[in-house]
């Protein structure tokens, strides 16, 4: 399937995972990271991301929630792949940006669903 996404030309370079080292050093300075295999949609396609935090899940939800404001929301939060060359995927597949911010938002418990008791 993933074969079948990738458009005539497409390069996967620089997409495939990051080297241990990297991947280290943003726990260190980010805390837990998430780590996000989009193989299926690209062969090779790692994203890297640090948790959002309040600020920039405001930025990404509510009446503020356009598609600018999710780019920025995901550019702002990628580790990897570098930019601009992450940019320049999301230029060409746009709609992996909604992706990424619909598994951040998840993660950072957006949208859990808690079971509501003597109620």
């Amino acid at each position: 399937m993933a074969e079948e996404n990738k458009r005539p030309g497409e390069t996967t370079e620089g997409l495939a995972a990051p080297a241990p080292a990297d991947v280290e050093r943003w726990r260190r300075d980010h805390g837990d990271i998430l780590e996000l295999d989009y193989n299926d949609f690209m062969p090779g396609l790692v994203v890297v991301c640090r948790y959002p935090g309040v600020l920039e899940l405001k930025s990404a939800t509510g009446e503020k929630a356009t598609y600018e404001n999710t780019h920025n929301f995901v550019v702002k939060l990628t580790l990897w792949p570098k930019q601009p060359l992450f940019s320049e995927l999301m230029k060409r597949r746009a709609g992996l940006v909604n992706a990424i911010a619909g598994e951040l938002l998840a993660a950072s418990g957006w949208s859990a669903k808690a079971q509501v008791k003597n109620g």
